[in-house]
C-alpha cells in the first residue's frame, strides 16, 4: 500500500514496481526545532480568533484556525525536506537472439543427408528415436529418408526447433532473454515458429517469400536491438547464402571485438539448415555483357558456369533472344570448377532499341534446382557509333588498356593523339619545351601550339563538336594550350560535346591554372590550390619526419605531393575507394543490374597509391559517384557535372587498369564504354526544351531509381521552380513524386523506389506541353538459387569471427551449454523528495481557498 501512494505521487518513479525496503528521513532536520515557535503561533492564532471573531460560530473559527496552522506546519516540514530512502533488486538477463533465414532458397530441399548425419538429423526432427539411431543398429526406413531430403530448409528448422522446443527454450529462459528473429531482406521481431511460408516459383515448392539475403544487415540490427544490454549470442539458423546488404564479417569487424572482461561482444553461433553432401546442379552463376552493340558489330557476352555432379558431361551452352537460340557452345563439365564460355551477339537494324538476351543451359533430370540455369541480361543496341577524340600524355597503365578497350568496342569511333609519340618525332620548334606550365600561356608562343597543330586538334568550338565525347588524358599545355581548352570548353557548354578528364599525376589537372581556368571551372570537383597542396605535402613530410607513421591517426594517416600535384597515399595506408549512393545507381558504374551484385563489386576494388588533389566539398551542381578518405575528410574520385547543354566527368585516379585484376577485363570495358555513352548521349538534351533521364532501367524491389529532368517555361528558358512534381503509374495506381532543384537552372534530380516487382512509367508535362516520359522495370534478379548448396565455409568464418562458433542442427540441444554469461542480480537506490510533488500543491490550493471561501461566505475581510 505505501508504495502504491509512493507511485501515485510520483516518488521513486526510477525503479521497478518491485521495491523491497523503504527509509524515512529527513535532509534538513534542523529545521525541525521550527515546530516550537510553530506551536506558540498557532496558540496565537486561535486566541486572536477567540478575541476578534466572538459572533462567527465556532466550526467556521475552528475552520480558519486548521487552515492557517496546517500551513504553518506544512512550511516548517517542506523546510526540513522529507525524503523516502527506496530500494529495490533487479535481475538482468543478457540477451540471446534466435534468427531464422527465411529467405527463398531456405525454402530449397534440406537434403540430401548423408548416413549418419540422416540418422541424426532425424533424431532431432523428432522423426526416430534418438536410441535407434545412436549406435546406427537400426537406419531410418525409407519413408524417414525421403521426408529429410524433400523437406524444406526453413521447415527443417522449425520441425527441429519444434520437436525439442520447450527444452531449449526453457533451458535458454533460465539464464537469457530470449528474443526470436526472421530475416531475408529485412529483420522482423517475429517467432521462428511462427514465420509464414508463401507459394514460390512455378513448380509449386514451398518457398518463404524472401527475395533476397542480407545476414550483414540482419546481425547489424539484431546489435542494435540489444542496445544498453549484453547480448551473450545470435543463434543464426541459415544456409549462408547472402546476397544483398553489409557483408556479414564486416559488420562483426566493426561492431564486434571483445569486451573489457574478454568476452565477445557478439558472438555469433551459426547453424547450417541442410545436408553436408551438395546436390547435382548446373548454374549460371555470372554473365557480363557489353552495356552497347552498335548495328553490325560483334558483341561478346561472357558467361560462367558452375556445376557438380555432372563431371564429363558435355551441355550446349545458348544465348537465347527471346525463344530464338542466336549462339550456341559446347561445354564439357567440371565438377566445381568455374568454367567460362564466350557467346556472341551481332545485332541487326531490326534490333534496335534495349534486347533482353539470356543465357541458357538445359536442365538436367538429376538437378534439385532448376532456377540457375538461365540468367537474364539487358543490352542496348543502337545504329549510330560515338565519335571520340582520345588526348593522351604518354603510354601510361591506364592508356594501355583503355586503348585496348577502345578499339575493341564498335560502336565507337576513336581519333588517339598521344602526345610523347608527337614529342618523339624529333621535328625541330615541336618538343614542346620551353612552355610556362599554365595553359600554355596566351597561345602566341610557336612552341606550345606546334603540338596541336600537329595533332590536327580542332581549333574552334564547331571543330570539337564533331565529336560525341572528348577523352582528355595526362596531357600538358603545351598538347592543350589556352585557347583550344577555351574552345573545348565551348564545344562542352553550346553544343553538347561530353568531355572525360582522366587525371594523370605529370600535368591533368594541375597544370591547367590554379582555379581561374577554363577546364578547372567546368570541372565537377574543385581542386586544392598549388599553397594548400604545398602545405599539405610539407605537413605530410613534418608527420613523417616525426616518426607519426602508425595507426590511428586515420584512414590515411599522412598525405604527400608527387610529380608537382595530386595527393599519394603512404605505402602503409593505401587510398580504398568507396561508391556513393548515386554512383551505386549510375550509368557508368552499374556493371549489373542487380544494385547489391554491383555494390559488393566496387567494393573490392584494389587499393590504388595516388589521386587528383580534388577538395572535399566538390563544384556546385555536381554529382560523387565515388569517393576516398583522407585525414581532411572524404574527396571526390569520380564524379560528373551537366554543364551547358553536355555533361563533364572527372576521374581523379590512374589506376583504373588495377580494377580488371578484382572485376576482370570485360567488366573494366563496359565501366569505361558506358562512361563515355553517358557523357557523349547528347541527342535529346538540350538547354532550349526539356528532357528527362531515369536510370537504370532494371532494378530489383528495394533499389533506388534515379531521376534527373531539365525543364524549361513557354519561352524556352530554365525554370526555377522550388519543386516539380511527376507522376509514376503501374497499372491502375497513380501516384505523384517530387524532385528537387539542383545547383543548375532547369535541373532536377530526384530517387525513386518501389518494393513491389512490375513494370513502372514516369511522365511529365512541361510548360509547352511537351510529355516526356520513361519507364522501369522492377524484378528479382533470382539471386537466391544461383548457389544452392549450403555455404558451410561462409557461416565458419562469420561464427569464428564474431567469437562464436559453428554447431550442426542436430547439436542444437546443447545450445545452452556453450553460451557464457547468465543472470546477473543489481541493487538500485534511490532517494527522494516527499514535499516535492502535486500533492503538496494541492494541499496548498485546498487550503488557500478553504480559507477565502469561509471569509467570503461570513463577510470577512
Amino acid at each position: 500500500m505505501t508504495g502504491w501512494f509512493l507511485k501515485l505521487i510520483g516518488v521513486g518513479e526510477g525503479l521497478s514496481s518491485n521495491v523491497e525496503r523503504i527509509d524515512w528521513g529527513w535532509t534538513r532536520p534542523a529545521w525541525l526545532l521550527l515546530l516550537v515557535p510553530a506551536v506558540a503561533a498557532g496558540y496565537y492564532i486561535v486566541r486572536r480568533h477567540a478575541q476578534n471573531l466572538p459572533h462567527v460560530a465556532r466550526l467556521p473559527r475552528y475552520t480558519l484556525n486548521g487552515c492557517r496552522i496546517v500551513v504553518l506546519l506544512l512550511l516548517v516540514v517542506v523546510l526540513a525536506g522529507p525524503i523516502a530512502r527506496l530500494e529495490e533488486t533487479v535481475t538482468h538477463k543478457p540477451m540471446v537472439a534466435v534468427v531464422l533465414d527465411i529467405s527463398q532458397s531456405m525454402g530449397l530441399a534440406a537434403g540430401p543427408f548423408g548416413g549418419d548425419e540422416m540418422s541424426a538429423v532425424a533424431a532431432a526432427a523428432g522423426l526416430v528415436e534418438a536410441a535407434e539411431s545412436a549406435d546406427g543398429a537400426a537406419p531410418v526406413d525409407a519413408q524417414v529418408r525421403k521426408t529429410l531430403n524433400q523437406i524444406s530448409r526453413v521447415e527443417l528448422a522449425k520441425t527441429v526447433l519444434g520437436a525439442d522446443e520447450r527444452a531449449l527454450m526453457a533451458a535458454l529462459d533460465e539464464r537469457f532473454d530470449v528474443r526470436q528473429f526472421t530475416a531475408a531482406g529485412q529483420l522482423r521481431a517475429q517467432g521462428v515458429m511462427e514465420a509464414a511460408e508463401e507459394t514460390g516459383d512455378a513448380d509449386g515448392a514451398r518457398a518463404p517469400g524472401g527475395s533476397t539475403t542480407a545476414l550483414g544487415d540482419a546481425i547489424d540490427q539484431v546489435i542494435d536491438e540489444s542496445a544498453g544490454e549484453s547480448l551473450a549470442g545470435i543463434v543464426l539458423l541459415s544456409d549462408g547464402r547472402s546476397n544483398s546488404g553489409a557483408d556479414a564479417l564486416a559488420v562483426i569487424e566493426r561492431r564486434g571485438g571483445r569486451g573489457s572482461d574478454g568476452q565477445p561482444l557478439a558472438p555469433v553461433w551459426a547453424v547450417p539448415v541442410g545436408g553436408r553432401e551438395r546436390g547435382a546442379d548446373i548454374a549460371v552463376v555470372d554473365v557480363v555483357a557489353p552495356a552497347e552493340v552498335a548495328v553490325d558489330d560483334t558483341g561478346s557476352l561472357v558467361a560462367t558456369i558452375e556445376s557438380y555432379g555432372f563431371d564429363g558431361r558435355s551441355i550446349n551452352v545458348k544465348l537465347m533472344k527471346g525463344a530464338e537460340a542466336i549462339d550456341e557452345t559446347p561445354l564439357t563439365l567440371l565438377d566445381g570448377r568455374r568454367q567460362r564460355v564466350e557467346l556472341r551477339f551481332g545485332p541487326t537494324a531490326a534490333d534496335r532499341g534495349d534486347q533482353l538476351l539470356s543465357v541458357e543451359v538445359e536442365t538436367a533430370a538429376e538437378e534439385l534446382v532448376g532456377q540457375n540455369n538461365r540468367q537474364v541480361v539487358s543490352v542496348r543496341v543502337d545504329d549510330e557509333s560515338l565519335r571520340v577524340l582520345y588526348l593522351e600524355g604518354a603510354p601510361r597503365w591506364d592508356f594501355r588498356f583503355l586503348d585496348h578497350a577502345l578499339r575493341r568496342d564498335g560502336g565507337l569511333d576513336v581519333t588517339m593523339v598521344v602526345e610523347a609519340q608527337l614529342q618523339a618525332a624529333g621535328e625541330p620548334g615541336t618538343s614542346g619545351e620551353g612552355g610556362d606550365g599554365n595553359a600554355g600561356g596566351d597561345g602566341g608562343s610557336a612552341e606550345p601550339v606546334s603540338l596541336p597543330v600537329r595533332a590536327k586538334l580542332p581549333e574552334d568550338a564547331g571543330g570539337f563538336a564533331e565529336y560525341d565525347a572528348v577523352i582528355v588524358g595526362d596531357v600538358s599545355p603545351a598538347l592543350l594550350p589556352r585557347r583550344y581548352v577555351e574552345q573545348l570548353v565551348r564545344a562542352v557548354e553550346e553544343e553538347g560535346v561530353g568531355l572525360i578528364v582522366h587525371a594523370g599525376s605529370m600535368h591533368m589537372p594541375h597544370a591547367f591554372g590554379d582555379g581561374d581556368d577554363a577546364l578547372q571551372q567546368i570541372l565537377p570537383v574543385r581542386l586544392e590550390s598549388r599553397g594548400v597542396q604545398a602545405a599539405m605535402g610539407a605537413d605530410a613530410n613534418n608527420m613523417d619526419e616525426a616518426g607519426d607513421g602508425g595507426e590511428g591517426s586515420g584512414p590515411v594517416a599522412s598525405i604527400a605531393m608527387i610529380g608537382g600535384g595530386g595527393l599519394t597515399a603512404p605505402a602503409y595506408a593505401p587510398f580504398r575507394m568507396s561508391v556513393t549512393a548515386a554512383g551505386a545507381t549510375h550509368p557508368a558504374l552499374r556493371l549489373y543490374d542487380s544494385a547489391s551484385k554491383n555494390r559488393r563489386l566496387w567494393s573490392r576494388m584494389p587499393l590504388f597509391y595516388w589521386a587528383a588533389a580534388a577538395a572535399t566539398s566538390p563544384a556546385a551542381g555536381a554529382e560523387i559517384l565515388a569517393e576516398f578518405e583522407t585525414p581532411d575528410g572524404a574527396r571526390p574520385l569520380i564524379a560528373e557535372r551537366r554543364v551547358g547543354r553536355g555533361r563533364g566527368m572527372f576521374i581523379g585516379t590512374d589506376s583504373t587498369y588495377l580494377w580488371r585484376r578484382n572485376i576482370g577485363t570485360h567488366l573494366f570495358y563496359r565501366f569505361w564504354g558506358q562512361a563515355i555513352r553517358h557523357v557523349g548521349g547528347r541527342s535529346v538534351q538540350g538547354d532550349d526544351k526539356s528532357w528527362l533521364n531515369i536510370y537504370p532501367g532494371r532494378v530489383e524491389p528495394g533499389e533506388d531509381v534515379s531521376i534527373e529532368l531539365f525543364a524549361v517555361s513557354e519561352e524556352g528558358k530554365p525554370l526555377g521552380s522550388k519543386r516539380l512534381k511527376m507522376q509514376v503509374q503501374q497499372g491502375e495506381m497513380v501516384k505523384a513524386i517530387s524532385l528537387s532543384p539542383a545547383d543548375e537552372p532547369g535541373l532536377y534530380r530526384g530517387r525513386w523506389q518501389s518494393e513491389e516487382p512490375g513494370q513502372f512509367r514516369f511522365s511529365y508535362s512541361d510548360a509547352r506541353g511537351q510529355v516526356l516520359a520513361g519507364a522501369v522495370v522492377v524484378g528479382h534478379a533470382g539471386l537466391e538459387f544461383i548457389r544452392p548448396d549450403i555455404d558451410r565455409d561462409a557461416l565458419g568464418r562469420l561464427a569464428e569471427a564474431s567469437g562464436g562458433g559453428l554447431i550442426e542442427l542436430h547439436e542444437l540441444a546443447g545450445l545452452p551449454g556453450r553460451l557464457s554469461g547468465g543472470p546477473s542480480t543489481v541493487t538500485n537506490k534511490l532517494e527522494d523528495e516527499l514535499w516535492d510533488n502535486w500533492l503538496t500543491l494541492v494541499i496548498l490550493i485546498g487550503l488557500y481557498c478553504t480559507d477565502v471561501g469561509v471569509r467570503r461566505v461570513l463577510g470577512l475581510s
